[in-house]
């Protein structure tokens, strides 16, 4: 029996790979970024990002100051250099897409990391 194929799949064989789905979060987006050396945070700025309507969700600038409360800011930093520690990211310069989700607390979605020396 031939395995069925999505649309995309037949139409892009080229650029199929496996699929990453994850949870749709409401809220405002935040950019948290770090500078760490030597396992310390050095430097944190929360920014929010601007984003196009869905479905499409491009970014289209970052400002200050946020939307969120000071305490929410913190939590988010918090947040952020936990996850660099848990991957080990001790001396790097980090760019932390997370939202901050009321009764929930701080979310990481997306982590880029510009410069990481071991």
């Amino acid at each position: 029996m031939k395995e069925k194929r999505s649309l995309y799949e037949q139409d892009y064989p080229h650029r199929f790979q496996s699929w990453l789905v994850e949870e749709y979060l409401d809220g405002p987006e935040m950019g948290v970024e770090l500078i760490m050396f030597h396992g310390e945070c050095y430097f944190a700025s929360v920014m929010e990002v601007s984003k196009t309507p869905p479905p499409f969700f491009q970014g289209i600038g970052r400002f200050v100051p946020c939307s969120l409360g000071i305490d929410e800011q913190n939590e988010l930093v918090r947040e952020a250099i936990t996850v660099a520690k848990l991957l080990g990211l001790h001396n790097t310069v980090l760019d932390i897409d997370a939202k901050y989700i009321p009764g929930r607390g701080p979310v990481s979605n997306r982590i880029g990391c510009s410069i990481s020396i071991s």
